[in-house]
């Protein structure tokens, strides 16, 4: 009996040692392993590729191609977005929403994840192979990451009409025109800097006072970037637009059964005195970035 028990721990010892030498000569084990520089260094370096492989994000929509549309709420993205759904080849009236990720690490991978199959699943509906869809561009970074074939384009308005319409028309959201003013600023200042980080071939910028002016060049130029040839159904939607288009619009539907008209243009200007004319652009130096008169 003593032998066999003998034999049993020496076999035991014996498997112990095998297991702790392959450990310590296959396993990274960088306070045995590493005893140069040069080995710390490739060790750092593989730990590093390791960590950025394991958090790298590969979409699974990144076959999904077509344009975004958005920008600060009330600058026009409606009537862009409405003229480019008169074109054949174009079913504008979905809508990607990320709200609930407001307060989430955008640059997480499992946020990114959920993201996708959030917008896979507000997609789900979408027909048309090329897609046009209003989107939330406080997330153009994540969804660019999410839909890293797609193109954005953002719309832009003068601050003071953005601001005169949002408080005109939400219900004490901001207490004020100012309140309203400082939105625009800080939302366009942080989407702008993320779409010129795309660079030109990804994101557009539109000005919503030159698209209403000059019609049928800027709309042109939003079908060239997306990739769609030119149809001339574009300059008739209030025409050509069925109802069941604008009911998905809800509430936002506002002028948009009517022709390109440049009216709302200046709709602001009679709301302000001298005084606040001068405060705006203290208020809103992104005004005179952008080009917009006094």
């Amino acid at each position: 009996m003593n032998r066999i028990r003998r034999a049993i721990f020496v076999l035991f010892a014996i498997c112990f040692l095998f297991v702790f030498w392959t450990w310590v000569n296959y396993l990274p084990n960088e306070k045995i392993r590493c005893t140069t520089p040069d080995c710390w260094k490739q060790y750092e370096a593989l730990k590093a590729s390791l960590i950025e492989e394991k958090q790298r994000f590969v979409s699974p929509l990144s076959h999904v191609k077509g344009v975004l549309l958005g920008g600060v709420q009330r600058s026009g993205i409606n009537v862009l977005r409405t003229m480019l759904n008169a074109h054949p080849q174009l079913d504008c009236s979905h809508e990607i929403t990320l709200t609930n990720f407001k307060d989430q690490d955008l640059s997480d991978r499992a946020v990114l994840q959920d993201i996708a199959k959030t917008v896979e699943k507000q997609l789900s509906t979408v027909n048309n192979p090329t897609l046009c869809v209003k989107a939330d561009f406080d997330y153009i970074e994540a969804l660019s990451k999410v839909l890293p074939s797609v193109k954005f384009v953002i719309v832009i308005r003068d601050g003071r009409a953005v601001a005169h319409s949002i408080y005109s028309h939400t219900d004490g959201t901001f207490e004020d025109f100012y309140t309203a003013l400082n939105h625009w600023s800080k939302s366009l200042s942080i989407m702008l800097d993320q779409c010129y980080a795309l660079g030109n071939e990804m994101c557009m910028v539109m000005i919503y006072e030159k698209l209403v002016v000059d019609t049928e060049v800027w709309i042109k130029a939003a079908l060239n970037f997306a990739g769609l040839p030119w149809h001339r159904d574009v300059l008739n939607h209030s025409q050509i637009t069925g109802e069941d288009y604008y009911t998905k619009l809800g509430p936002a539907i506002g002028r948009l059964k009517e022709s390109i008209h440049s009216d709302a243009i200046d709709e602001w200007r009679p709301t302000l005195t001298e005084e606040e004319f001068q405060k705006v652009f203290e208020m809103a130096p992104l005004l005179r970035k952008l080009g917009y008169p006094q």
